[in-house]
C-alpha cells in the first residue's frame, strides 16, 4: 500500500457479530495484532449474505477506524439497515491496544461490537509473527462463546493479498479472502472474501468490502 500501512487492514464481516458490525483492523473477519498508527483512518462500506436457500438478505454495514497515538486504535460502525445513528443496536463501539511491537512480531488486545449495553461486548488477544512468504495471526476470542481464531496473509501478484483465517467453537468456519488496492485511487481497496461452514447446515457466507485509507 502506498499510505504507509502494513498489509490489509480490512474490518471484520457480519461472520460472528450481531446485527451492527465493523472492526478494529482484522483480515476478513479476525481481528490481528497490527493497528493504525497515530492519524490514521480507515473508512468503509462493506455487504454480507449467506446461500439464498437459508438467507436472501444482505447485511449493509459502513464504519470508521482511526489510529491514536501509535500504540491504540478505536472504530464507530452502523448498520445501515437499523434506524437512527444511535438507535437500538444499530451501531457498535471497538477498540483496540498493541502490547508489543517487534521487528517480526506483535501482541494487542481489544473489545469489539459494544452497543451501549452495560459492559457487554466481545473480548480478544492476537498475536502476529512474520515469515519470509507471509504473516501468522493466532489469538483467542470470547463472544458468547470461547474461541481459537487463527490466520494468515501473504503477497500474491502486484499489490494484491490473500488471506486464509480459521474460528472455532460452535458455528466454526474458515474463510479465504483477497484484497486488491485499486490503483487510479490511491487508498481505495476492494475486499473479497468466501465463508466456508464447519458444519454445511449454515450455510456458505460471501463479502464485499470497499475502503479507503489515508492520514490526516
Amino acid at each position: 500500500m502506498k499510505i504507509g500501512f502494513k498489509l490489509p487492514l480490512a474490518m471484520a464481516t457480519l461472520a460472528l457479530a450481531g446485527a451492527a458490525s465493523a472492526s478494529v483492523t482484522a483480515l476478513t473477519v479476525i481481528p490481528i495484532a497490527d493497528i493504525l498508527k497515530h492519524r490514521e483512518a480507515v473508512v468503509g462500506y462493506g455487504l454480507t449474505g449467506n446461500e439464498r436457500n437459508i438467507d436472501k438478505g444482505y447485511s449493509h454495514y459502513a464504519w470508521t477506524t482511526i489510529g491514536i497515538g501509535d500504540g491504540v486504535e478505536v472504530a464507530y460502525g452502523h448498520d445501515l439497515q437499523s434506524g437512527g445513528v444511535l438507535s437500538g443496536t444499530s451501531y457498535t463501539l471497538h477498540i483496540k491496544a498493541q502490547l508489543y511491537e517487534g521487528k517480526n512480531s506483535a501482541l494487542s488486545i481489544g473489545a469489539s461490537n459494544y452497543t451501549g449495553d452495560g459492559l457487554k461486548c466481545d473480548t480478544f488477544a492476537v498475536g502476529r509473527y512474520d515469515l519470509p512468504f507471509c504473516r501468522l495471526h493466532v489469538g483467542y476470542m470470547h463472544d458468547d462463546e470461547h474461541r481459537m481464531i487463527f490466520g494468515t496473509d501473504f503477497a500474491l501478484f502486484g499489490d494484491c493479498t490473500g488471506m486464509l483465517e480459521w474460528i472455532s467453537g460452535p458455528h466454526a468456519n474458515g474463510w479465504v479472502g483477497f484484497n486488491m488496492p485499486i490503483k487510479q485511487v490511491p487508498g481505495l481497496n476492494l475486499q473479497l472474501g468466501v465463508g466456508v461452514p464447519a458444519d454445511r447446515k449454515d450455510g456458505y457466507q460471501h463479502t464485499a468490502i470497499v475502503w479507503y485509507g489515508f492520514k490526516f
